[in-house]
């Protein structure tokens, strides 16, 4: 197993329930992944099916699984296939090892977009313009945001969603799909901890998500400011506020924030050429990568594409069971 993030968890903890050993590499120092550093986006104590509690909750019970090895700050050197199964060659803090598996089970995750790379958006210039990415991290760490330039706590918020997503200039043309979503609870989240926050949406439109996204959408409507416009300049304005131009009726008016919210997209992780290269795998259309379950290597979670937390976790337990049937049909 190459990635201890959601999926990779729940792959591993399925097939140690049936019985088979697996070894997880990680190259990061700790597991969970993204997820692992997302905060609960509860309003008035009401879960809102975020999916950071279902992390937590993976993390606590991944220690009762005797059968899943560790190998943690470690890459992969090398991926060898033999008659029966493959050799991978470990390299990281526990030194050179080779191992041999019957199956590998690429859980690799996504990259957030970095938006240094749209140039308009002037991100490393802008003091109080940050990531969704950023966002979460800031609300697990202190429970109420802040303005990086000052640590004020921001009366106005601009989320503005797409960055790095439909964007097929950057070979990003499709959507995220959990940028919306996580948006939205945050905005909610933000509400609920700053009731007189005022926050603004730039959009181009909305990705549903949920059973009752229909039953909200009215009441979200009302509970923020909606602009079906994104902005194409962002400069800094007046005490650090995030300025913006963007077009409302017809008409270019430059609009400023304390804050500003960027919903940076999924995209395929740097690794990803090294294992697609390792293992002679296609990419798809969007640019992630592809099984070859014929031949043993699987693809989990949003390592195969833009996923949800909810979507990572099912997805890694049908993989299991792919996997289950590969072994059983090599032995």
């Amino acid at each position: 197993m190459v990635g201890s993030g959601v999926a990779g968890l729940s792959a591993s903890m399925s097939l140690a329930r049936q019985g088979y050993n697996c070894i997880l590499v990680e190259k990061a120092g700790s597991l969970g992944g993204h997820a692992a550093g997302y905060t609960c986006k509860a309003i008035n104590g009401k879960c809102q099916k975020c999916g950071a509690c279902l992390v937590d909750d993976l993390l606590a019970r991944f220690g009762d699984f005797p059968e899943i090895q560790v190998f943690l700050e470690t890459r992969i050197d090398r991926i060898e296939r033999k008659k029966k199964g493959f050799t991978a060659s470990l390299n990281g803090k526990y030194g050179l090892k080779d191992i041999n598996c019957g199956a590998i089970l690429l859980a690799t995750g996504f990259k957030p977009f970095d938006p240094d790379e749209k140039s308009n958006l002037c991100f490393s210039s802008i003091p109080n313009m940050i990531t969704a990415v950023e966002l979460e991290a800031m609300l697990r760490d202190k429970e109420l945001p802040y303005r990086p330039s000052d640590g004020r706590q921001p009366e106005t918020i601009a989320f503005v969603q797409c960055v790095g997503s439909r964007d097929p200039k950057r070979g990003h043309p499709y959507c995220s799909q959990v940028c919306c979503g996580y948006a939205l609870r945050m905005a909610g989240r933000l509400r609920d901890l700053a009731p007189k926050t005022k926050i603004t949406f730039f959009f181009m439109d909305i990705q549903t998500f949920g059973r009752s996204f229909s039953q909200r959408w009215a009441s979200l409507q009302q509970d923020f400011i909606w602009i079906n416009e994104i902005p194409g300049d962002y400069f800094v304005s007046d005490g650090d506020r995030v300025g913006v131009s963007v077009e409302v009726e017809d008409e270019i008016v430059d609009l400023s924030f304390d804050m500003m919210v960027l919903s940076v997209g999924m995209t395929p992780t740097d690794d990803q050429l090294t294992y697609q290269q390792m293992l002679d795998l296609s990419m798809s259309s969007e640019g992630f990568m592809l099984p070859d379950e014929d031949r043993g290597v699987f693809v989990v979670g949003s390592a195969s594409g833009p996923m949800s937390i909810e979507k990572s976790i099912t997805d890694a337990a049908g993989s299991a069971t792919r996997v289950i049937a590969y072994m059983e049909g090599a032995r």
